[in-house]
């Protein structure tokens, strides 16, 4: 039974396949189908990670392209990583990837952009925490405690809940810092945690993904950057990444 169904997937996969490639044909022949499946358009074709982990040129960019061209790929992501020399989101990173794009077309591939360098996405390599201090990554930690503990922990504003049975008592504001309690009980303190500058992060944070503006100052900073870089050209955007205030390179 799951060797036919096994079957049955893998024919319709195959169908489906054959079915894309030949609306990229003219006619709809066996002939021009399977031409099409045996030399299938750049869409159709692997697009691998295309890694920038050193000091970039135009001669890399034309070299590496041209090679992925001869083993048979039809597109890259441009994907900065660590090890990148280049100033990310520089001018010269953006005339770089002005090159990959022209070269990309003459050789009739897709050139795409990842939107980040090395990732998670929303930080830009460290650009939005430098122009943005407030960006800071924060959330809630909890601990449970027996008493509320001494303003000198260094404890920021927290809201406590205090259960002694059968009642849920929850302080209705932030405690201040000098709140402290001799009552016992069983308390499930949330502390307001922010984020320590980290290297993977270019020295700076990650940055709090739930507040608006800082959406916005990602978007800014990436999208629109490229868009001013290479808007005028013929080339695919996935998300994207960008700006020009240099960050040094992790």
């Amino acid at each position: 039974m799951k060797r036919t169904v096994g079957l049955c997937l893998a024919f319709l996969g195959l169908l489906g396949i054959l079915m894309s490639c030949q609306k990229k044909v003219e006619g709809d022949t066996y002939a021009s189908v399977l031409q099409a499946f045996s030399d299938p358009p750049a869409e159709f074709r692997s697009a691998p990670l295309w890694v920038w982990n050193d000091r970039m040129t135009t001669e890399q960019i034309e070299t590496q392209l041209s090679d992925f061209k001869a083993h048979g790929i039809g597109g890259v992501f441009i994907h900065p990583r660590p090890g990148l020399i280049t100033p990310y989101l520089s001018e010269e990173w953006f005339e770089l990837c002005r090159r990959a794009v022209e070269v990309g077309k003459g050789l009739g591939m897709k050139i795409w952009i990842y939107d980040e360098n090395s990732y998670p996405s929303g930080f830009a390599g460290g650009h939005v925490p430098a122009e943005m201090p407030e960006a800071q990554g924060k959330g809630l930690r909890m601990h449970k405690a027996s008493i509320l503990p001494p303003h000198s922990l260094r404890i920021r504003p927290f809201w406590s809940f205090q259960k002694p049975s059968p009642v849920l008592r929850i302080s209705p504001k932030p405690l201040p810092l000098k709140a402290q309690s001799s009552e016992p009980g069983d308390y499930y303190i949330f502390v307001v945690a922010y984020q320590m500058p980290e290297p993977w992060f270019g020295g700076y944070t990650y940055v709090d993904l739930m507040s608006r503006p800082v959406t916005e100052k990602f978007l800014d900073v990436t999208l629109n950057a490229y868009k001013r870089a290479i808007g005028g050209s013929s080339v695919s955007r996935s998300r994207a990444a960008s700006r020009t205030r240099p960050i040094s390179a992790r």
